[in-house]
């Protein structure tokens, strides 16, 4: 799953306490420039103050000539747009998050609010959500001040990170009108990157570079924090003074750390994610949106529990975090507990109803509960929200080909393939496509691919066993179960599977431990019900089979195994009618359940009715030509008829498929026919 993280943090007043070189002439290489289209916004304090519409007019276009100038970059916006948030909301961080939570922003690509709204507590200049294209400017009075924080705004856009340097547009207090070359170089890395998309929006080519930069940033910090902690600066031996002292000037320099934890996820290096996190935390501990990261690294390391721990931390601080909601959601469901990930989801578009990645999120869920016709509206929603939302895709797919509709999977899988080749969803959605078709050669390599494109992807090597299970080698499929539990111990369907696989490995008890497991996790299937009901069986416990079965009737109506077990059930306690019914019934619901016309013909035999038995033998047999306790069992009938020779005929057939017949049986056979 693609998580959405972050905004990065910037504040007012301080002394920085490091100097670093500054370009100054950059100029832009780029041929072409990137325009972005841009929605103005301006809440109702900004309208109040004369002349307002020129001079945001102004600093827009001040700073798309600067970013058209040094970066090929120039912003493309309308008139400015009234914008009324709740009157309670006078920070920019709080305003930046109820934008994204509230607003339609795919016809643009950069939303920019502009608020003169008070709250002196605030020393924030300006917010942004990074990945979602989002910025509150506070406004000011002075226009190269505006258009400055506006800039260092943008400039975080397009991967730009605090630098201890007073001389630089992106110091923490926004002192400098410059770029420096770091940051500068940063911007023009990325300055492709992508607007309105799940994905991570920084080039991938680009990486290696960025991480690269980003350390060395990282570097020039750690030379900043220690000259903050001998109370001088780097520049000449100053004393650090004013905005709270050297540790409050440090307080906003973490986003460097930040990105690059989220570029080292990008790359699955989350060890190194990991740690970058708590350098973060360690400069800024009450930074909610890196523990939100912390959480993804450390769960994607499959340390789950700690991931649910720094979620938790968070929402009990900020209960109304969408991103943090969904990111819980993710790991309740990685345990198992899809109802528990049902609610966090819910929760998350509760708040942020326009939240493409939690609709697709719990439409998996509802596809795991076994309620497939909510999961496809929640799909849909989410391609609505996000046409080129690849996992949405290979998610509809997965609906279609339950539903036998081929054709339109075949399409939805193209679609997410050709929007993210390297998606091991898409390659587990071809999979299943091509199983569905018969070509399980096909089918098999695509779920190797699957496993090849990300290690931890449980569900390719679950479906893999799915399809060993449909080629009969019950082995091979335990095995892949085992390798899907491995990946992933909370899968509850490989659990339950997998008992399937004990139970036809006739270990009942491991069986029923396993299906057990999977319910414990709150997996509940009509097919897993009917292993249960098959186990309880074999151990004796009659009145617990029946209650699997019934459950397993409740949850699918057509299910011919479950009415084959009450019948076999009904037969055990002695109730012979009852249980043709019952047998009656399962055929009813599938005519080719070779089961119950085997069960009939046992049934009918113990009744004394032999045609009737010979009859429902038959129908098994038409099923199944290599079943050979049929052909055993009819043969004693006609040797209780007196037909010898018939007989004779059927238990050579039964010996011809592997089955080993009575010698006591055989031999009182050779002396009727005199062999």
């Amino acid at each position: 799953m693609r998580s959405p993280w972050g905004e990065s943090r910037r504040g007012g007043g301080g002394i920085l306490v490091v100097f670093l070189f500054f370009a100054s002439a950059l100029t832009s290489a780029a041929a072409e420039y990137r325009t972005l289209s841009v929605r103005v916004l301006a809440d109702e304090a900004v309208r109040r103050v004369p002349g307002w519409q020129a001079s945001l007019e102004d600093c827009v276009q001040r700073a798309s000539a600067d970013f058209q100038a040094l970066f090929g970059i120039r912003l493309a916006a309308a008139d400015a747009e009234d914008w009324a948030p709740p009157g309670d909301m006078t920070t920019v961080e709080v305003l930046a998050e109820e934008l994204d939570a509230r607003i339609e922003k795919s016809e643009v690509d950069v939303v920019i609010a502009f608020t003169a709204r008070e709250n002196p507590a605030d020393t924030l200049r300006g917010y942004s959500l990074f990945k979602e294209g989002i910025v509150v400017v506070r406004y000011s009075a002075d226009p190269p001040a505006l258009a400055r924080t506006l800039e260092h705004e943008i400039g975080h856009l397009f991967g730009a990170v605090h630098v201890a340097g007073a001389g630089s547009v992106m110091s923490a207090f926004v002192q400098g009108d410059r770029f420096d070359p770091s940051n500068a170089e940063a911007i023009r890395l990325n300055r492709d990157r992508l607007f309105n998309s799940v994905e991570f929006p920084l080039p991938r080519s680009n990486r290696p570079r960025l991480i690269a930069l980003y350390e060395d940033v990282c570097r020039a910090l750690e030379t900043a924090r220690g000259w903050a902690r001998l109370g001088r600066s780097a520049a000449g031996d100053v004393p650090a003074g004013g905005g709270g002292g050297a540790s409050g000037s440090l307080r906003n320099l973490d986003d460097a750390y930040v990105f690059l934890a989220q570029l080292y996820l990008e790359d699955k290096q989350y060890p190194k994610a990991i740690d970058r996190c708590r350098d973060a935390l360690g400069i800024d501990a009450d930074n909610f949106e890196t523990r939100n990261l912390l959480g993804i690294a450390l769960r994607r390391q499959g340390h789950v529990d700690e991931a649910i721990g720094q979620y938790q931390a968070v929402l009990a601080r900020r209960p109304r975090s969408p991103r943090v909601l969904y990111n819980l959601g993710i790991a309740l469901s990685k345990k198992g507990d899809f109802a528990g990930s049902l609610a966090a989801y819910e929760g998350a578009l509760a708040l942020k109803p326009n939240f493409p990645e939690a609709r697709n999120n719990r439409g998996e869920a509802l596809l795991r509960l076994g309620r497939a016709d909510e999961a496809e509206c929640e799909f849909s929603k989410a391609l609505s929200a996000c046409p080129r939302y690849a996992l949405a895709h290979a998610n509809l797919a997965d609906v279609c080909i339950r539903r036998k509709d081929l054709a339109r999977a075949s399409k939805e899988i193209e679609a997410a393939i050709s929007l993210d080749p390297d998606l091991p969803e898409a390659r587990n959605a071809a999979g299943n496509l091509y199983r569905q078709q018969g070509a399980a050669d096909r089918a098999a390599d695509e779920y190797r691919r699957a496993s090849a494109l990300d290690p931890r992807y449980d569900k390719a090597s679950y479906n893999l066993g799915i399809l060993k299970l449909d080629l009969g080698r019950v082995g091979e499929a335990r095995m892949d179960f085992l390798a899907a539990l491995e990946r992933n111990p909370g899968s509850a369907e490989a659990h339950a599977s997998l008992g399937g696989c004990l139970l036809m490995e006739d270990d009942v008890a491991g069986a029923v431990a396993e299906i057990l497991a999977a319910r414990k996790l709150g997996f509940t299937s009509a097919a897993a019900c009917v292993n249960l009901s098959s186990a309880y069986l074999r151990q004796g416990r009659i009145d617990a089979a029946i209650e699997e079965a019934r459950q397993a009737i409740s949850l699918d109506r057509g299910s011919a195994s479950a009415y084959n077990n009450l019948g076999l059930a009904a037969a055990n306690q002695g109730s012979l009618e009852e249980a043709v019914g019952r047998f009656r019934e399962a055929l009813g619901a599938d005519p080719r359940c070779k089961e119950a016309w085997f069960n009939l013909g046992g049934l009918y035999s113990q009744m004394g009715n032999l045609e009737a038995a010979l009859d429902a033998y038959g129908r098994a047999a038409d099923l199944d030509s290599r079943n050979g306790p049929v052909f055993n069992n009819m043969a004693v009938i006609f040797f209780r008829k007196g037909d010898y020779p018939r007989a004779w005929e059927l238990v050579k057939k039964a010996e011809s498929v592997g089955f080993e017949v009575n010698p006591q049986f055989l031999a009182e056979l050779k002396k009727k026919i005199k062999l």
